[in-house]
């Protein structure tokens, strides 16, 4: 994990140098429906608007589209841009990460030279397309989302005597017997646990009960970001997450996922099965002392931080 707070420090030290005039948002064809991840798009927008960038998002007509595109999300609308950079029309694309599951989809849309950097919000999910397809020769930019640091806040600083945990479930294909045994092992321990499901909260619900809680055990298989997280860690509440280190992806099994991409000693801890997680849990004073996951956020993973990374890697396109 340290290598990943180095590519961010390198990152953010260099100046935010652009050449562009104007740079387009996509994420649907000009005039079509937009599709994309909501969360995605929220902390890229706010950042550039907070960083006074000159940029529109999906301009309803060509005559508006800047002289730097970013798609990032719909095939379709990356079509249309590797068109626009054929011609000459415009002098920088950028794509990612919400565009494809597996390198091969829309006809290997992805592997058009036109396409200068495909963004993506870790490195395992590059390593399983190049698995997929080992001819595949793509230049990658890592570029996480952030997440609202002001939004993200907790009001309860003090929760050294909470008995209450997250159990936050996202593994679908594990089931609800997997989701009582984790919980029945952490009320072994004492401890109370909280379940909410992934795609049935709010994010004021999510917050507010983040708010109760000493730490989080997140159940999900993969992640190729784990917005949640970040928004977990942004309250101060470490995580435990299940990493089992192999999933179901658009039909093949993979072994090399991580369920937590970004997790640091700062900001949790990994388990793959129940021993693992009862150690962790009697053992608590033993890892939690060093997390101080509110602190990471904001060095790493603010919208401003996240929208840094996605400037200087447009600059590094520009200057090639």
């Amino acid at each position: 994990m340290k290598q990943i707070n180095i590519l961010f420090l390198a990152l953010l030290t260099t100046s935010i140098i652009h050449t562009f005039d104007r740079l387009t948002i996509l994420t649907g064809p000009l005039g079509g429906d937009s599709a994309g991840h909501p969360a995605v798009m929220r902390s890229l927008l706010t950042g550039l608007a907070q960083a006074n960038i000159p940029f529109n998002y999906n301009p309803s007509k060509l005559d508006d589209v800047g002289d730097a595109v970013a798609v990032i999300a719909d095939t379709l609308a990356l079509k249309q841009a590797i068109g626009w950079k054929r011609s000459g029309r415009i002098k920088t694309l950028v794509g990612g990460p919400n565009l494809v599951v597996l390198p091969t989809e829309a006809n290997s849309i992805i592997k058009s030279p036109e396409l200068q950097m495909f963004f993506s919000p870790s490195q395992w999910p590059m390593d399983f397309w190049r698995e997929v397809d080992p001819s595949i020769r793509i230049n990658i930019g890592i570029w996480p989302a952030g997440v609202d640091e002001k939004f993200w806040q907790p009001s309860n600083p003090d929760k050294a005597d909470s008995k209450t945990v997250l159990v936050y479930c996202k593994a679908q294909s594990d089931g609800p017997n997997f989701y009582a045994q984790v919980e029945q092992h952490l009320r072994t321990y004492g401890w109370n646990p909280i379940r909410i499901t992934y795609g049935s909260y709010g994010q004021q619900q999510y917050k507010d009960i983040l708010d109760q809680c000493r730490f989080a055990v997140f159940l999900s298989r993969s992640e190729s970001q784990g917005l949640a997280l970040a928004e977990c860690w942004a309250m101060n509440v470490p995580t435990l997450v299940w990493n089992p280190g192999s999933a179901l992806i658009a039909g093949r099994t993979y072994n090399g996922v991580s369920a937590a991409p970004h997790l640091t000693t700062f900001t949790g801890q990994f388990w793959k099965n129940f021993d693992e997680l009862d150690t962790l849990v009697r053992q608590l004073n033993s890892w939690y002392p060093q997390c101080t996951p509110r602190n990471w956020v904001l060095e790493n993973m603010t919208d401003t931080v996240s929208t840094q990374i996605f400037l200087n890697l447009i600059n590094k396109v520009e200057h090639r």
